[in-house]
């Protein structure tokens, strides 16, 4: 039987694509099966990757079924004058240039997967994109109106469609916002105030855009002490960021990564986190300014919890939260270094 086998053209692409497709759709069953699809992409996502990889081994199994047909055939079958049989066997192994950058973009996925360990870079990527110590650069396009808002909403219905999840429709987006307008006062100029009762101060949205923020604000705002959930990590720091004035004074804890650079004072650090939207490639980091007179006890990238009262500085153009530290302890890394928006965050 061996002496029938022929190391054609078609045998060898067989061959190749078998291999590119069973390595891939291997990868990405590893990754969930393993827990480290996180590294790579949201949570939201994972679904749709995972239907894939089932997809690439389906695919993988479909070209191996047809690289035995050719490697299996009968003598009637090598014996035969047919066009197809004989440019099989007649036609030379040669790849064009054009099949070699084919197979090679689609073998260095696997390459690095087997070259890079699977972890997050909390500091290099602070390092490399600068830590964001407010988010409020990237709402102020939001601050246009009430249509920037829905394009976004728009925007995030559509890739909640693409990955399998289940779109936001307009009608369920109007009771939403009828819900949060209902837990707040009409005031001045068609704001809304929530708070401003039972030792709450007044949070004032002014549009659609911080109304959710305004009640999220004064809802946690009579906790004693704040404490930052890593699911809604990125909604808090906005919040913290719209509404500064009003939390000064207030007791924040917060978890993670200790991050410095050389524009620090001694006595400060930064806590941060690494959001993500999509994927790692748009990870970014996000963290809150630490003010501690024993700041040195902490290295870059150590994990802490730090527990500190709200102040506020001044860094660049921004006013930005500063916790003035109360208590700070070293926590383990967490399995998931990352954070991701939550779009629906005023869901107990």
């Amino acid at each position: 039987m061996w002496d029938k086998w022929k190391l054609d053209r078609q045998v060898v692409h067989l061959l190749l694509r078998v291999i590119v497709l069973l390595g891939l759709g291997y990868y990405i069953l590893y990754l969930w099966q393993t827990d480290q699809m996180h590294y790579y992409i949201a949570p939201r996502m994972s679904g749709l990757i995972l239907g894939s990889g089932v997809v690439l081994l389906v695919m993988a199994t479909h070209q191996f079924y047809l690289l035995l047909g050719k490697l299996l055939r009968t003598d009637e079958a090598e014996s035969c004058d047919c066009e197809d049989c004989m440019e099989s066997d007649e036609i030379p192994l040669v790849f064009q240039w054009k099949q070699v950058v084919g197979y090679s973009l689609l073998l260095f996925p696997l390459l690095l997967a087997v070259v890079l360990p699977e972890q997050a870079l909390s500091t290099e990527i602070a390092a490399k994109k600068g830590m964001n110590l407010t988010t409020l650069a990237s709402m102020e396009a939001k601050r246009s109106g009430d249509a920037a808002l829905r394009e976004e909403i728009a925007a995030q219905s559509a890739k909640d469609a693409a990955s399998g999840a289940e779109p936001v429709s307009a009608e369920d987006m109007e009771k939403h916002r009828q819900a949060v307008l209902a837990e707040g006062t009409p005031g001045p100029d068609g704001s809304v105030i929530y708070g401003g009762k039972n030792g709450v101060p007044r949070f004032v949205s002014m549009a659609d855009f911080d109304r959710e923020f305004a009640l999220f604000a004064a809802r946690i705002y009579p906790q004693d002490v704040i404490r930052v959930e890593e699911a809604r990590y990125m909604e808090y720091l906005t919040t913290f960021d719209l509404f500064l004035q009003q939390f000064q004074g207030k007791k924040v804890e917060i978890s993670g990564f200790v991050y410095r650079d050389e524009t620090m004072a001694a006595d400060q650090f930064v806590v941060g986190r690494l959001a993500v939207e999509c994927c790692s490639a748009d990870a970014a980091p996000y963290g809150v300014m630490v003010k501690d007179a024993e700041a040195k006890r902490f290295a870059n990238n150590d994990w802490v919890r730090v527990t500190g009262v709200v102040e506020k500085s001044k860094r660049d153009e921004y006013e930005v939260l500063t916790l003035r530290v109360v208590d700070a302890v070293a926590i383990p890394e967490p399995k998931n270094q990352y954070v991701y928006p939550n779009y629906d965050f005023l869901k107990e």
